[in-house]
């Protein structure tokens, strides 16, 4: 029998708290449109499908003409499908993981080294770091989505750390005077800002919760309710994160970048994209 080069496959589905839940989720119903016999959980949330050989989610062949039960055994067994190239350079591995996303709530915060600090980070702390790749990544948007993306302009990062107290106590005033005193300096300005976002993501949990509290109280007693919604949201670390809104849209986050989709606002910019080319996440 000749060599069968095209064949379905049933994809990996991960449950991560964040995704959403039952047929709300865009996963549960790729899930349900290849299988219309699968059971679907109303509650049950449908965060992520994988495409793909990673060993923590190898897609099963849908195909009895084939022997393989699963994408990584057949590529295994045939590691030219992959092209030369490919093969070669990757080591008869897939050297990619297809994702269909489908996101509930704010993803935790993500860092990617490059490809020699991955390797180095996997040989020290393999239970932190599994993969000793570099992992850049490329999103693209099939809903309307947010998304932080990339630091503030220096003044809007500067103008928080003196008009919102409550941010600068979380920073502190020393990082926050070397962000001031950096006076444009690449280089000043580059390690000011590292030590100011540090800081403020390395506080104190009671810290955090307490000038969270201060600022809501000084704000509802400013009688600005939605300014009081607002900062409530922003403040885990809107002052330093940029704010994308994108339809339709592609992010291409590179290497040595930080995707930060949790908590980090007052650094951030607020972008608004569509059909377009995002390629400015936070970079080391």
């Amino acid at each position: 029998m000749a060599e069968v080069k095209v064949f379905p496959l049933c994809c990996v589905v991960q449950n991560y708290a964040w995704g959403k839940a039952g047929l709300d989720s865009e996963v549960a119903r790729l899930v349900l449109g290849g299988d219309p016999q699968a059971h679907i959980e109303h509650s049950k949330p449908y965060a992520e499908l994988w495409m793909g050989a990673h060993p923590k989610g190898d897609a099963l062949i849908k195909d009895n003409r084939i022997s393989q039960r699963t994408l990584g055994q057949w590529i295994a067994d045939f590691p030219g499908c992959l092209g030369s190239k490919v093969k070669d350079t990757f080591h008869g591995q897939l050297p990619f993981l297809f994702k269909v996303l489908s996101v509930n709530t704010a993803l935790s915060i993500q860092a990617h080294p490059n490809r020699e600090l991955a390797a180095r980070l996997h040989a020290q702390f393999p239970e932190h770091y599994p993969d000793n790749n570099h992992k850049p990544e490329m999103a693209i948007a099939l809903t309307q989505f947010e998304g932080l993306c990339g630091f503030r302009p220096m003044e809007e990062i500067l103008g928080f750390l003196k008009n919102v107290p409550e941010f600068r106590a979380l920073v502190g005033n020393e990082a926050s005077e070397e962000l001031q005193s950096a006076d444009g300096n690449p280089h000043r300005t580059s390690l000011a800002l590292k030590k100011c976002f540090t800081r403020m993501m390395n506080c104190e949990k009671k810290l955090f919760v307490d000038q969270l509290n201060m600022l809501v109280k000084r704000i509802s007693e400013e009688g600005e309710r939605e300014t009081v919604c607002l900062l409530a949201m922003l403040t885990c670390s809107v002052l330093f994160l940029a704010h994308l809104t994108s339809e339709s849209s592609l992010c291409n986050l590179s290497n040595q970048t930080v995707a930060m989709f949790s908590a980090s606002v007052p650094f951030l910019t607020h972008l608004t994209s569509e059909s377009s080319l995002c390629n400015s996440l936070i970079t080391q």
